[in-house]
């Protein structure tokens, strides 16, 4: 699950959740929060908010879940090289 988690809105992109291992970072509602990650209850749990045990699915590097008062999809940032930008690597 590791990466960088985007939600598409009307207004743009926005980086939303960021993961490594069993922690990761939330920004929401215009604060960023620390939350620890629970892959076999499927849960997060982000101290500070009203209820801090907030559940997630996660299908094809998508991300489910209810942490700003509505379910969202938030979605995997994925770099995928070709020929073309893998020279600039080297």
């Amino acid at each position: 699950m590791d990466g960088e988690y985007y939600e598409i809105g009307d207004y743009g992109i926005d980086l939303v959740i960021t993961i490594m291992g069993d922690k990761g970072t939330v920004d929401a509602e215009g604060s960023t929060s620390s939350m620890t990650i629970d892959t076999d209850t499927q849960t997060f749990e982000i101290p500070g908010f009203v209820n801090p045990t907030i559940e997630y699915e996660y299908k094809d590097d998508v991300i489910t879940s209810n942490i700003t008062g509505s379910e969202r999809q938030y979605f995997k940032k994925v770099v995928r090289f070709t020929k073309k930008n893998s020279k600039s690597l080297t």
